[in-house]
């Protein structure tokens, strides 16, 4: 199944993100339009928040997509390949830009960050002490650092995975107590609240795999006004406020959304879906497409509220259709080029009847192999050949087939006569030793295991392989 509401809410919480680097103190509207309008300015806040809606969805996919695997190093290795590949290389492809500025000119990159970012680091994920080239990578490290642990948790058996998340996430809180403030980027990526938020998905895509869908426009609506209250009340994006309330309530949200099409095939339009399929690389594509409308179009328009207005509609469909561009001609291209097909054996386990489909929310699936069909024309020339060299071959083709039927006769006799001589011994001893045993406690007359063992070496009756006594009348079959 490929959950599309899923799809949908991916698609939401990327534009959010483009909304939030719109408006704000720093963002695209207040540095590239003229009139100091700032419209946009209150989306800078709540529209952070699609990176956790993102985070929470994250956790789902993951749980979702993993539930038939076996335990083992083949499904963790295969996972983390599958994540690699749907990760790295468009990242790579969007950070190249970036890069290539940096040489340049440093300074020109994140320039509102206190320490440059660090090459290797950026283009590998790892944490670092400031933003990596491209400026929404630091999202992309802690799904990998998700991934991480998710991939191990794949080795233990289906019923020890969730808790095993939830000693993780108890270790995640320990680790956020013990080093609140440490300037260590990677205590800080190991440590930080925000890291819940894939727990809480989690939890969601366990109880979407059980399809147990309780009230879910009640839990629809009660996450979106919990998310709006603590949005619009609280210090957002606070280390702990950001996971817990905020956190907490986009799971109860993500929740309902799905159990609206589980449970009422309820689901969003085919539109928002597709720009769902997009989402990374509008996510990705972004901040970039924005500088460059900004530097080259935006800069130049008069300060006019109708122009303001009309510049802020431009930019956000450049966004949206160079994404849409940017997922057909880069992100599907590449991940098939490097997503093939993998045949996974388990372990441990014996390969089950059936494989169910897996749901396909976390990216395009690898092509399936097929068989292409024999074109009639090629069908008929070989019939003609055989039908042109059948006479020169009949005799032969006669005299080998009747030589391989004599062959089976003597093989199939000779099997016939070993298994009737082994089944032979195997019955007569058991029946010697069931008249033993009966002799042996003076049996009374009518003992039915004494009368079937000596009816087994009656003389004259031929032992068959396979052959079974029958229950006299009035006995019970027994199912030894």
């Amino acid at each position: 199944m490929v959950l599309g509401n899923i799809q949908a809410l991916r698609g939401i919480a990327a534009v959010a993100v483009v909304l939030a680097h719109l408006g704000g103190p720093d963002g695209f509207e207040s540095r590239w339009l003229a009139g100091g309008y700032d419209w946009l300015a209150f989306t800078h806040g709540p529209g952070q928040a699609g990176v956790d809606l993102f985070f929470v969805i994250s956790g789902l996919i993951m749980v979702v997509t993993t539930q038939h695997r076996v335990p083992g190093p083949a499904s963790a290795r295969e996972f983390l390949r599958r994540r690699v590949v749907r990760i790295y290389p468009i990242y790579w492809v969007a950070t190249l830009p970036v890069l290539a500025l940096f040489l340049v000119s440093p300074g020109a990159v994140n320039s509102s960050a206190e320490n440059p970012p660090d090459v290797l680091a950026s283009l590998l994920l790892l944490p670092q002490s400031g933003l990596p080239l491209l400026m929404v990578g630091w999202t992309l490290t802690f799904e990998m650092y998700f991934y991480l642990v998710f991939a191990l948790v794949l080795l233990l058996p289906r019923a020890g995975r969730l808790p095993a998340l939830a000693a993780w996430g108890v270790l995640t809180l320990a680790l956020a107590a013990a080093f609140a403030g440490s300037g260590n980027p990677w205590l800080g990526t190991i440590g930080a609240p925000i890291v819940l938020e894939f727990l809480f998905g989690a939890a969601v895509g366990a109880l979407v795999v059980r399809k147990k869908f309780v009230a879910p426009l009640l839990c629809t609506t009660a996450g979106l006004v919990g998310t709006a209250t603590a949005l619009g009340l609280g210090d957002f994006p606070g280390t702990w406020y950001r996971a817990l309330p905020v956190g907490l309530c986009l799971a109860v949200t993500v929740y309902g959304v799905v159990g609206l099409e589980g449970r009422w095939r309820l689901t969003a339009p085919a539109w928002l879906q597709k720009l769902g399929d997009a989402s990374y690389s509008l996510y990705l594509w972004h901040v970039l497409v924005l500088s460059a409308v900004g530097r080259t179009v935006l800069v130049r328009l008069p300060a006019d509220p109708w122009v303001h207005a009309a510049a802020l509609v431009f930019s956000m469909t450049v966004v949206i259709v160079s994404a849409l561009i940017a997922y057909r001609l880069l992100e599907e291209p590449l991940i098939r080029l490097f997503r093939r097909p993998v045949v996974l054996l388990p372990d441990s386990e014996p390969m089950p009847a059936s494989v169910p489909s897996l749901p396909s929310a976390a990216g395009p699936q690898p092509d399936r192999l097929a068989v292409p069909p024999v074109p009639a024309q090629t069908r008929r020339q070989a019939r003609n050949r055989a039908t042109a060299h059948a006479p020169a071959h009949a005799t032969a083709h006669a005299s080998d087939r009747a030589d391989a039927q004599t062959a089976r006769r003597a093989a199939g006799q000779t099997a016939h006569q070993t298994a009737g001589q082994s089944a032979h011994r195997a019955i007569g001893q058991t029946a010697r030793r069931a008249i033993g045993r009966a002799a042996d406690t003076r049996e009374q007359p009518g003992d039915q295991g004494a009368d079937q063992a000596r009816g087994l070496l009656r003389p004259g009756v031929p032992v068959q392989p396979g052959h079974q006594t029958r229950p006299r009348a009035g006995s019970r079959a027994s199912a030894g």
